[in-house]
């Protein structure tokens, strides 16, 4: 996990500390640490938090709680003391789709020890303006779900899904004195970096650049919708410069749903390859999931699919070049 920190300027003056405590650094978790690099100047400091040891977690929590309280020990100039906002970021796990139930038991006792923190924090901290920015999964609470809209209900099929909407309920009977924001992303593609697991579109990518072929769970007819990660970076590092906030969920998709085999030939044009395919069409794995654009926020503009293909690619062919 990794710290943030920035004075907050009111009238040309230092006053406070925003301090954001970012938990999970994959594919999203690296867009919004670029998105708020992009937005203002922080310090920030990596701790170590552990996702699979109960033990070590207890220590790993009291280290962070212990660093946030006493902000000094990060590194800026003209150092301004006390907390005015803080923001905890849950985006992390390595449960996916296909998890067993014993996967997603693990994460949600690493999610909840991290909601103890916010909550120890809110006790610690009263004077500040606190929220929990929590990441959920639109596919994973409504699979199988055609054009889902405000008022649709989560029907979660598989224990990744069922962890989501858990995780939702366990924030949303978390103290008040907290805002909860939980953003509901869809099926999200794009390029952060190396060292991370993969996603579809970049994975063809690269197997396109490699002459290899792509393994696709589901038929070339399934219906997806696809959100670019650096468009989730952006919106919630809008989120959290903002306040004060309120408690929101907000649905990002894009509201286009294309099918496999349309995301397979943009994904053709953008490399200009052939793409080779085997497709494994388990019914699990066939769904069809959608989103009416009604339900999306009104400040959320997602890429159209082949520009973000095009830019996934293009960046995917700099970290071929660069690493040889």
């Amino acid at each position: 996990m990794i710290i943030f920190q920035r004075p907050i300027t009111e009238c040309g003056r230092r006053t406070s500390l925003h301090v954001i405590a970012l938990f999970g650094m994959g594919l999203v978790g690296r867009a919004i640490a670029a998105s708020l690099l992009r937005l203002s100047e922080w310090a920030s400091q990596e701790l170590a938090f552990s996702w699979v040891d109960p033990s070590q977690r207890l220590v790993d929590k009291s280290i962070i709680e212990q660093f946030i309280i006493r902000p000094a020990d990060l590194p800026i100039d003209d150092k301004v003391h006390g907390i005015g906002q803080l923001d905890i970021v849950w985006v992390a796990g390595r449960a996916g789709f296909g998890s067993s139930q014993a996967d997603v038991e693990q994460e949600f006792d690493a999610f909840c020890d991290v909601l103890e923190i916010a909550e120890h924090l809110c006790q610690k901290i009263p004077m500040a303006s606190h929220a929990f920015h929590l990441f959920s999964s639109a596919g994973g609470l409504f699979e199988g779900q055609r054009q889902v809209h405000r008022d649709s209900m989560p029907e979660p099929k598989r224990p990744y899904g069922a962890l989501k909407l858990e995780q939702e309920r366990h924030l949303a009977a978390a103290t008040q004195h907290v805002s909860k924001l939980i953003y509901r992303p869809s099926s999200v593609y794009g390029y952060s970096g190396t060292g991370l697991r993969i996603g579809l579109v970049s994975a063809l990518v690269q197997n396109a650049i490699r002459h290899r072929v792509s393994q696709i769970f589901g038929e070339p007819h399934t219906i997806r919708d696809y959100v670019l990660a650096s468009d989730i970076g952006s919106f919630v590092g809008n989120r959290l410069m903002a306040r004060p906030r309120k408690s929101e969920t907000f649905l990002l998709a894009s509201g286009r749903p294309s099918t496999m085999f349309e995301m397979l030939r943009k994904t053709e044009q953008a490399v200009g390859r052939k793409l080779y395919c085997q497709f494994d069409s388990q019914p699990s794995n066939a769904s069809h999931i959608s989103f009416s654009k009604s339900a999306l926020p009104d400040d959320w503009s997602p890429s159209d699919l082949d520009t973000g293909i095009r830019q996934t690619a293009l960046q995917l062919r700099g970290a071929f070049v660069r690493n040889g």
